[in-house]
Formats: structure tokens, sequence, C-alpha cells
């Protein structure tokens, strides 16, 4: 099944993605995450794997679990549906269901995620903050604040060939910071960041007939 998650910053998005990881994770499934180079999302065993990666299209997964933070900075912007690895993606999503993935991907809007990738989602879940995000910025110490702190989230949830109106779920602070121990909040996705390519990979793609 693919799970797609759109909502403004400090919505919470990347912790119900973690937690839903870590869920597939206590099942036995192996959960791969698109982590930057330097610093790893998730706080619990995984693998990487980012639509950046060269053979990400050509890899057969199964019975997995995919988390893909950011995607519009992942390699997944609409604005490059065009591109050989975008339309890879798209075929990857295309399968993925039947070989027993679970992917589930956010972006900060629905629109920028490339449209095959976003039409493939089973299921739709915006994130909406409360209140709103107004202040972000760091202390002395590094440490990260932003400003009014979430009091809760509320989760709307459709399926995609659903008629009628998306069912709210609303989540309070006490348990959304007890998300906080499963993942890192300041990790920050960019194309420049994604995982090495596969130089082996790139190499024979490149002097390919």
């Amino acid at each position: 099944m693919m799970y797609q998650r759109w909502g403004d910053n400090r919505s919470y998005k990347t912790a119900f993605n973690a937690w839903e990881a870590y869920k597939a994770y206590r099942r036995g499934m192996t959960v791969y995450c698109n982590c930057p180079k330097t610093r790893c999302i998730l706080n619990f065993p995984h693998e990487h794997l980012s639509p950046f990666d060269v053979d990400f299209g050509q890899r057969e997964l199964y019975n997995c679990c995919i988390i893909t933070d950011q995607t519009e900075s992942a390699g997944l912007d609409s604005r490059t549906s065009s591109a050989a690895r975008t339309r890879e993606a798209g075929y990857f999503a295309g399968q993925a269901k039947k070989a027993g993935v679970e992917w589930w991907y956010d972006s900060l809007r629905h629109k920028r995620l490339d449209i095959t990738v976003r039409q493939f989602s089973d299921w739709y879940i915006h994130h909406i903050r409360y209140p709103p995000l107004l202040k972000v910025w760091y202390d002395k110490d590094g440490k990260y604040h932003d400003w009014p702190p979430a009091q809760y989230v509320k989760l709307g949830v459709i399926h995609r060939d659903s008629t009628g109106s998306p069912k709210w779920w609303t989540y309070y602070r006490p348990f959304l910071e007890k998300l906080h121990k499963l993942y890192n909040t300041e990790v920050q996705i960019r194309p420049s960041n994604q995982a090495e390519p596969n130089i082996p990979l790139l190499h024979k793609a490149l002097i390919a007939p």
C-alpha cells in the first residue's frame, strides 16, 4: 500500500511515518529510509534507500516498509517528472503494492509530488498543526526550538476511491512528544545530501549503448 502525507513544516509528518516504520520493524519487516549522508532520520535499525539512488527504480523489494521524507526534495519533485529517475520511480510505484511493500512518503504540498507517484497513492493524509508554526530558532547550545509549541495535530485521512469527506483524528502533545524518540527532528533533506550514488551501476549506465 502507498500512503501520502502532506502539510506544513513541523506538522509531525516525519514523526508519524517513523511511527509506522517502527511498527513495521517490530513486525519483522525491513525498513528503508532516505537518510542524508551524514545523519540518520530514524533511531532504530533500518537500511538506506532514496529515489535519488541510481538503481532505485530497478530494485526488487518485497514485504518491506519504505519511508521517503520530504519527497519533493528526494528526487520526486513534480517539476522533474520528465527526468528518467522520476519515471523509474513511477514504474516502481506501480509494482510496489504487488510485492507487499508499504511506502510512506510526505511533502509540504500535495501537488509538489510527482503526479505518477501521487496518483498511485492509496491513502491521502493531511496534517494540520495547532497552533500554526510562527518562529524557529536555535539557542547558543544548538538546541532547536519552535514557537508556539504544537499542542495537537489533526490528521485528515481519506482513501483515493472515497466519495465522502476525510475522517479526522486528533493527537495531543503528550502523545506527540513520545514520537520524538523514534526520529531526529532536525535532519534536513536536500538533493545534495542524499545517499551516495551507486558507482558501478552509474558507470554501467554511462557506457551502455
